[in-house]
């Protein structure tokens, strides 16, 4: 193979085994900085990042599920996953993510799938499943 043609297969492969283990790498356009109890945007659950430096406890309420839908970049509704960060790292107090009427948290089917809290120096991950477009079901899986 001359080299362009191997790169352009390592390229491919590479494409198609993300698609096939559901990986999912997006760069952070911009870090969505909640130090104090507030409620998010859809905008910034949708970014997959929000971080906490906070000296105080902070709640984070969760905004409707539909404006997160609203900031995704396609077409969708129930099915669709996301993926949300919470870095609490250089945060001195715990994170709690609230709850809103329309993104519940999920009954446990593991033991701490419902804690909705990131301790003081932890950073902890959030997947969204949408049973609707104005439904979601938020899971603890990190």
């Amino acid at each position: 193979f001359k080299s362009v043609q191997y790169e352009k297969l390592i390229e491919l492969i590479s494409a198609a085994n993300k698609s096939i283990l559901g990986v999912v790498a997006r760069p952070v356009a911009t870090l969505n900085a909640i130090n104090a109890t507030a409620t998010a945007t859809g905008l910034q659950i949708a970014s997959g990042l929000i971080t906490s430096t906070s000296a105080a406890t902070t709640a984070i309420t969760f905004p409707t599920a539909a404006s997160v839908l609203a900031a995704l970049p396609a077409t969708v509704g129930r099915g669709t996953t996301l993926e949300l960060v919470v870095d609490n790292s250089l945060g001195a107090q715990i994170v709690t993510m609230t709850p809103s009427a329309s993104i519940t948290a999920a009954t446990a089917v593991v033991t701490g799938g419902a804690t909705l809290t990131v301790a003081a120096g932890a950073t902890a991950i959030f997947k969204l499943y949408f049973v609707s477009g104005v439904a979601a079901k938020v899971y603890r899986v990190g």
